[in-house]
């Protein structure tokens, strides 16, 4: 095999950071990275520099400061940026690799508009469920399943400020006065129409002695299978 080709390889005592940008601009008089990222500024470097250049940074650097503090697995904010910072590089990546390699990844995807039709009425006119079996979950499972026939509704709203583009929140709450039937909490399911969409077990059993209100928060995310992997189990 031959040396490797590089197309701007790091120069002598070039900085990482020189070097991504310098990169970056090279390749874009002949590339527009336009085309993979949307730039907020009139500079497309600067903004994915201080874009995802700076995730990576909080991410490999054990000390942050003010301006940019280290990132962390515990907190979902953290999380949720670091993805959207992922799936931005990946869109750059496979430009880059299909202009420069020759390399192309076929399949397609359904829109953030597309699936926002798709699921934002479904979820607002469903209902959120409690119930305190804990059988094994099962996707063949229906409102006439046991984990469900003793299930109490809870009063349940669409949540926009619980969700963003790909993912579709509803908001379930029930006064604790309501569940006294319940000795635990162990499963929550969402229904639509007399039928059982979605459900999703707690990881240990809630005893709801002691609190006003219960509040449950149910989601549905777009995961388009044929694009990049952004979302990873923890």
């Amino acid at each position: 095999m031959g040396q490797p080709q590089y197309k701007c390889p790091q120069q002598s005592k070039e900085r990482e950071r020189g070097w991504f940008c310098r990169a970056l601009r090279e390749v874009n008089q002949t590339v527009p990275l336009s085309r993979a990222y949307k730039a907020g500024g009139a500079d497309v470097v600067t903004d994915i520099h201080n874009d995802i250049y700076d995730i990576r940074c909080r991410l490999f650097h054990a000390k942050g400061n003010k301006r940019s503090p280290r990132l962390v697995p515990q907190i979902l904010s953290d999380r949720r940026l670091v993805a959207e910072g992922l799936d931005k590089l990946s869109r750059i990546f496979l430009l880059l690799a299909s202009e420069f390699l020759n390399v192309r990844r076929t399949g397609g995807c359904v829109s953030y508009q597309g699936f926002a039709l798709m699921s934002e009425r479904l979820m607002s006119d469903s209902t959120v469920l409690i119930c305190a079996d804990d059988m094994a979950l099962d996707t063949s499972a229906t409102l006439k399943s046991p984990p469900f026939l003793d299930a109490i509704p809870m009063l349940t709203r669409g949540a926009p400020e619980l969700s963003r583009p790909g993912l579709t929140s509803v908001l379930g709450s029930v006064a604790a006065t309501a569940l006294q039937g319940l000795q635990k909490i162990s499963q929550f399911g969402l229904a639509h129409d007399g039928h059982l969409i979605m459900s999703g077990a707690v990881e240990t059993d809630l005893i709801h002695d002691g609190i006003d209100r219960i509040e449950a928060q149910m989601s549905v995310q777009l995961r388009n299978a044929k694009q990049p992997k952004k979302l990873f189990k923890t």
